[in-house]
């Protein structure tokens, strides 16, 4: 009996989720949009909301939700996230950008400067450019804390 259950609860919560997916997609009108981003604003791992596989038509919405939530939540995902940066042409990539300008955690710097070494032994320069665009963006914006690179920003 308790695997039957669990297994409802399973397809309960697939069915909701697959809903939210078909609610945010681009394709849908904005009153239908609002209700998938307002489902998804309940989901607590983000991770289904970082660019899904074969869904790109729902990354703009995934990405306004992804950039309402705080620091503390975002934490646990800042290397996803600078994965979205690989490509501007991805939607939501300009909201990702953006709401991680405003990250204030020092944990980020570490993982920003990881995600620029992937870039660079992968030999990805278009994501290599992004990031180092977005490094001196984010000094500019935090005066007084280690910049990407180290040094202390005056």
């Amino acid at each position: 009996m308790r695997l039957t259950v669990n297994r409802f609860i399973e397809v309960t919560i697939m069915k909701d989720i697959d809903q939210i997916f078909d609610d945010l997609s681009s394709m849908n009108s904005e009153e239908v949009q609002a209700r998938g981003i307002e489902a998804a604003r309940q989901i607590k791992h983000l991770t289904v909301l970082i660019m899904p596989l074969m869904n790109k038509p729902i990354w703009y919405n995934c990405a306004k939700v992804i950039a309402e939530k705080s620091d503390e939540e975002l934490k646990p995902y800042f290397m996803l996230l600078l994965r979205w940066l690989q490509d501007f042409n991805w939607p939501g990539a300009d909201i990702i950008y953006d709401r991680l300008l405003e990250v204030n955690d020092e944990s980020f710097i570490d993982d920003y400067r990881i995600s620029l070494s992937m870039a660079q032994k992968s030999g990805d320069r278009p994501w290599e450019a992004a990031l180092n665009d977005f490094g001196i963006d984010y000094e500019k914006r935090h005066t007084g804390v280690k910049d990407m690179r180290g040094h202390e920003v005056q």
